[in-house]
């Protein structure tokens, strides 16, 4: 489904306090990065995606209290054309998010802040399920080739597998 800017937006839309809607890059962006066509670029920006300027007038109708737009590369040039782009057809409260953007809201505030992702994150529990599952009896020595066996250092001897 293509959002793009329809005079049908209904009074249901227009009570929402939350608009997610794509806010996709403008079409010289895209033909420059892509190496496409002018023509090209302004199908998939206009009539395939929604454009910034779309994004911003669909916006200016609804009126919400905060309008988001997404699906966009996070490259600095874009990201500021596109932002510009939206301003030129709306002046209300809006955040072009990127993958890890969170929105934290209150009856009293809204707080847009970029997720803070450890790369050292433990793994997650399983389940019980998951445990008991049956699986097929393996000797782990006939799963490391020869080739992989003769490249141990001299030498080193791996522990010994406990038993089951």
């Amino acid at each position: 489904m293509n959002p793009r800017p329809t005079p049908g937006i209904s009074n249901t839309q227009k009570a929402q306090k939350w608009r997610f809607t794509s806010a996709f890059l403008p079409p010289g962006d895209w033909a420059r990065q892509w190496t496409s066509s002018l023509y090209e670029a302004t199908y998939i920006s206009n009539y395939v995606h929604t454009p910034p300027a779309g994004f911003g007038k669909i916006m200016s109708v609804v009126e919400p209290r905060l309008a988001v737009g997404y699906h966009i590369w996070p490259n600095p040039e874009y990201f500021n054309e596109a932002v510009a782009e939206v301003s030129k057809t709306y002046d209300g409260p809006y955040v072009q998010a990127t993958d890890l953007t969170v929105i934290n809201v209150t009856d009293e505030h809204v707080i847009v802040r970029e997720a803070v992702v450890s790369e050292l994150v433990l793994p997650t529990g399983t389940t019980q399920g998951y445990l008991d599952a049956y699986r097929t009896p393996t000797d782990a020595n006939t799963k490391i080739t020869e080739f992989l066996s003769s490249q141990r250092w001299e030498g080193f001897t791996p522990a010994p597998l406990p038993k089951k």
